[in-house]
């Protein structure tokens, strides 16, 4: 049939709280990999992933055919899991031309999980995880984790981004109303967005 999709029609139909949640682990322990890679004490100890990218995009393909899904991970599972590899690889590839497209899979994820209230509620627990770049210290949420990395890649990213700001603010709008604590770092970060863009 004409506008029929066999892969887009079984995403959709997946309804089953256990495999939503065997799915969800599936991409958290893959995408996890991008970061925890580098992060060992023998170097190349561990396997680096290289198909994160096709990875986030059927996560975003699934987001958007499967509503149950987006509500499944957002009450039954801890949907920081998957920001922190989000947060990471757009923060590492905010200077790198060639992933540009990388971080607009990254922006089009956070847009769609940040218009449900329970996403912005789940960000204010602790974020504890050191990672392997230049990231500010800060001892805050995964909402400071989400500001200082939107901050960098306005302040410090590609031209190619610049389409994307509007993007950026409207996550940070979205979950400003659910966000209980902020750390003085991305506090900092916020007003320097408002000086930046007023």
């Amino acid at each position: 049939r004409p506008g029929f999709n066999i892969f887009r029609t079984l995403l959709a139909r997946i309804d089953s709280g256990r495999e939503m949640s065997f799915i969800f682990k599936g991409f958290v322990k893959l995408l996890r990999n991008v970061y925890e890679s580098q992060n060992t004490y023998l170097p190349n100890s561990k396997a680096k992933l290289e198909c994160f990218q096709e990875l986030l995009v059927l996560f975003w393909k699934l987001l958007e055919e499967n509503p149950l899904f987006t509500t499944h991970i957002l009450t039954q599972c801890d949907v920081n899991e998957i920001i922190v590899p989000i947060c990471y690889l757009m923060y590492q590839s905010r200077r790198d031309p060639a992933r540009i497209g990388l971080v607009h899979i990254c922006t089009f994820v956070l847009l769609k999980l940040s218009g449900e209230r329970s996403f912005g509620v789940n960000l204010n627990k602790p974020f504890l995880k050191r990672l392997p770049c230049d990231l500010p210290l800060f001892s805050g949420s995964h909402a400071d984790l989400i500001a200082i990395t939107l901050h960098k890649l306005i302040v410090n990213g590609a031209y190619k981004l610049v389409p994307l700001y509007s993007c950026f603010i409207t996550v940070l709008c979205n979950i400003s109303p659910y966000w209980r604590r902020m750390s003085l770092v991305a506090a900092v970060k916020l007003v320097n967005l408002f000086e930046l863009f007023s």
